[in-house]
Parts: C-alpha cells; structure tokens; sequence
C-alpha cells in the first residue's frame, strides 16, 4: 500500500477527513506515519526466527593508520557505522586482503592498557584472533592496521538495516504488502488519543478489538516466516 491509502484507510477507521484527522497537516501525518513503521520494523526484528532474513551486508577499506589524525576515518582503528545500520551483527576483517578472520565483539572497559596507542594496542590484540568494539555510533577495531597500506574492502559487515521512509506515493517496502494495513491502525490510535472526545467508546471499542486482531495476523506472520525445515534421516544398521 502506498502512503496515501494507508492515510485513507486511517480515515476510514476513525471516520474523518483530511481537515479533522489528527492536525489536519499532511507534513505531521507522514511524520507520524514514519514513526510507526520505524516501531513495527523494531517488532519485526524482536519478534522473527530466522534473524538473518533481512541482514544487510556491506564493506569498506581498512585503512592503515600512518599519518592518519584524530577525525580520520581509520584513526585509531575508529570507522563510522553504515548510515542505514540499526544493529550490526557480525563483523569480518582483513589485514592481507586474502584471509578475513570474524571479529569477536568485546568491552573495551575490560582492557586495562591503552585503547588509544598504536603501539599498546597492537601488543594487547592479534589480527589472527581480531576483535571490534562500538561506541558512539562507531566501532574500532582491533588490532588498528599500523603498517603502510590499505586493504580494499578489507572490513566486512553484516547489520539489520534502518528503514527508509515512505511517502504519499510509496509503500514501507520493509513490511509485508498483506500487512501494511497495520499501519494504518496505528495511525488510526493517534487520533483516537488526540481527539477521544470526537469518538464514541463503543467506537474505540470495536476499533481496539479489530486492531488487535491485526497485530496478531503481523505478528504471527513474522515469528513462521522463513522458519527453517530441519528433517534428520537415520540409517539404521541391518542386522539381518
């Protein structure tokens, strides 16, 4: 469904029009509707069996640190997240170019040398066993890539990815098509809690069981889909 029949629907369900639903301004109600499908993307991650079903991936260059200053990208062995990473969920790094080796995730408030000299660094980590640690919107790894050279693509990431938003004439590609009627009914609640004294509670009541019965469908749908199929077949030995 595309933005404006999302609206629409919203209207429907609260039987208003575009002048009294919520502000009445077209800016607030897209904002709004994006902050709903930001929360029902948050679900689907929450609620899914098969957590890599929507990984993303991407790659950059590991970037040596000499003549790097604090601000660089690669200084410190401090890199800057994809701008579209909501949870980043496994990393690979490469100091060849030819081997890369996954990185163990760790606390940097349990190193108790440095996590600032080069020097100190690269005696407390190992690049046959790399390590990352993320902190403000950031991760460093672990060991820095102290001598001369890059290595093209030479950090690799997988994250689930941030939605992008919708707008009037676009749909929340991010939500299945049968279920982006959720939206809507999201919507839908923000009027009923803006303006309670324009809606009946028999309305409200019959709305809150209808939405309910929507969440359920979204939420079921989530937790099967792509749900692996493990058969076991045993040989057993034939004794006769």
């Amino acid at each position: 469904m595309i933005g404006s029949k999302i609206r629409n629907l919203a209207q429907i369900l609260t039987n208003t029009n575009a002048t009294t639903f919520l502000t009445g301004v077209e800016a607030d109600i897209w904002e709004q509707l994006n902050v709903v499908y930001g929360h029902r993307i948050l679900d689907i991650l929450r609620v899914r069996v098969d957590k890599n079903a929507s990984i993303q991936n991407a790659t950059t260059d590991l970037i040596s640190t000499v003549g790097l200053v604090e601000g660089d990208s690669g200084f410190n062995g401090e890199y800057s997240f994809p701008a579209d990473l909501l949870k980043p969920s496994r990393f690979e790094v490469s100091y060849d170019g030819v081997t890369w080796k996954k990185c163990t995730i760790y606390d940097n408030a349990l190193n108790n040398q440095s996590e600032y000299n080069d020097t100190q660094l690269t005696d407390k980590y190992s690049q046959s066993d790399p390590m990352v640690d993320f902190s403000r919107n950031s991760y460093k790894i672990r060991p820095p890539k102290t001598d001369a050279g890059n290595i093209t693509k030479g950090i690799y990431i997988e994250y689930e990815k941030r939605q992008a938003d919708f707008t009037s004439t676009t749909a929340p590609t991010e939500i299945e098509s049968n279920l982006q009627d959720i939206l809507a009914y999201d919507l839908a609640e923000l009027e009923f809690i803006q303006h309670p004294e324009s809606h009946s509670n028999n309305q409200i009541q019959l709305f809150n069981k209808k939405k309910e019965e929507v969440e359920k469908r979204f939420l079921a749908f989530y937790k099967i889909r792509l749900q692996s199929i493990k058969k076991i077949t045993v040989n057993y030995p034939n004794y006769n």
